[in-house]
């Protein structure tokens, strides 16, 4: 006697479901478990770097006299020309020395002549060449350690120094010079005293800062 068709159904039904049951097993046992991890890095190597600069790196008087009947014309830079002078003017600021650098510096500064030689003559008696060493942006912090022998020591109190003979490389100008946009900066002014008697001409000295890591 053959199956009815009622039967034949219902095993059919059976058979599908448990079909779909082993799909849904296999499936749940296919599933991804576990995590994924990825990671990244981002490296940056600031080099140091040193360097000076000069912002303000030349001052010209131009052309003048000393007044006819003085003895001498007295005049620089932060300073107001005194009589005796004809057509030369004093300069507002002096030369500039910045760190532009990002490391602490030790500074010397050099030059190429004195008072008797800048202003020479058939008498250079009355000659002057002073410089003043200051710290234009009022950081006490800018120049650091100014007053070890052969250093230039009036960059620590901060009054004039006549210039009698020129400085040469053991004239420390900074033990450490400052980074520090604050305090990084020393300005140089000069006051000259210039005979009557001195030679004609363009008179010229030369600066030269020089510097090594502090």
């Amino acid at each position: 006697m053959g199956l009815s068709n009622k039967t034949l159904i219902a095993l059919a039904s059976v058979t599908a479901a448990l079909l779909l049951f082993s799909m849904f097993i296999l499936i749940e046992d296919t599933r991804i478990t576990g995590m994924a991890t990825a990671s990244g890095s981002v490296n940056i190597t600031i080099s140091p770097v040193l360097e000076i600069t000069f912002n303000v790196s030349s001052l010209n008087f131009g052309p003048g006299y000393v007044t006819p009947g003085s003895n001498a014309c007295v005049l620089g830079t932060n300073t107001t020309a005194e009589p005796g002078c004809s057509l030369w003017e004093s300069k507002a600021v002096g030369l500039a020395l910045e760190n532009t650098g990002s490391v602490y510096a030790r500074v010397n500064l050099t030059n190429t002549n004195y008072s008797s030689s800048f202003f020479a003559g058939p008498d250079s008696s009355a000659a002057g060449y002073a410089i003043r060493i200051t710290t234009p942006k009022g950081n006490a912090t800018t120049c650091q350690g100014m007053a070890p022998e052969g250093s230039i020591v009036i960059a620590a109190n901060r009054t004039w120094y006549n210039l009698t003979q020129a400085l040469n490389i053991t004239n420390m100008l900074c033990a450490t010079m400052n980074i520090s946009d604050l305090a990084d900066t020393v300005q140089i002014d000069f006051s000259f005293s210039i005979p009557n008697t001195t030679n004609l001409g363009a008179q010229t000295d030369t600066w030269t800062a020089t510097a090594v890591a502090a």
